[in-house]
């Protein structure tokens, strides 16, 4: 369930061509009524099927699997937070990130840390109820504010993600388990260029290749 009105935008971006634009706030919940687990159906309780599909569930026929909080679990909740706004960017905390499970007291999240050309990290922990239902408030800053890179696992694991591009489907972006990224520079010709690695102090390049052709 969705409340407000989501904005893919390609003005910033953290990794990738765009980001999420909220103005004012927007809100979605997650639940096991509607995160179908592969081969455990619609409600994620219940085995249907084999291999990755229900039996007889219309619904998830298609379905390739997708993400429900267990119940009582710690999980780490990461993102990137970009406040739309001229003057230089000393922080992004005045934008939020509520989180409320099954209706208890909500964990508030504030940016912190570095700012890296214009962005700033959100992290915290939210642990679920025995209804495992768990609601997510974006709110923006002072100005129009861009969320990127939402992450949600589980604390006792860990998560690596991946950025494509949409059209040469080349790997553009890694995210360590920091969520801070590693971002591959490609020629013309589709070769590796530059490697440049997202730190604390900035983004510095780690890698640069070369290369010619011998005119005979």
């Amino acid at each position: 369930m969705v409340k407000g009105k989501p904005i893919l935008s390609d003005n910033e971006s953290h990794t990738g061509k765009y980001s999420l634009e909220v103005q004012g706030s927007l809100s979605f919940t997650i639940s096991p009524a509607v995160a179908c687990k592969g081969d455990r159906g619609s409600h994620g309780n219940t085995p249907t099927g084999t291999y990755g599909k229900p039996a007889n569930d219309s619904v998830c026929l298609e379905c390739i699997g997708g993400f429900a909080p267990d119940a009582n679990k710690k999980y780490i909740f990461s993102c990137w937070v970009k406040v739309n706004n001229p003057q230089p960017i000393i922080s992004c905390s005045d934008a939020t990130v509520d989180i409320t499970c099954n209706g208890s007291a909500s964990v508030s999240l504030k940016s912190e840390g570095p700012v890296i050309e214009g962005w700033q990290r959100v992290m915290g922990t939210f642990t679920t109820s025995s209804n495992n239902s768990v609601s997510f408030n974006l709110k923006q800053g002072n100005a129009a504010t861009f969320f990127d890179d939402l992450r949600i696992f589980p604390a006792d694991g860990n998560m690596v993600s991946y950025v494509y591009d949409d059209v040469n489907l080349r790997l553009t972006y890694s995210l360590d388990e920091n969520n801070y990224f590693t971002k591959n520079e490609y020629n013309n010709r589709g070769e590796l260029r530059r490697i440049k690695k997202e730190t604390e102090k900035g983004i510095v390049t780690i890698k640069e290749v070369n290369s010619s052709l011998v005119k005979h």
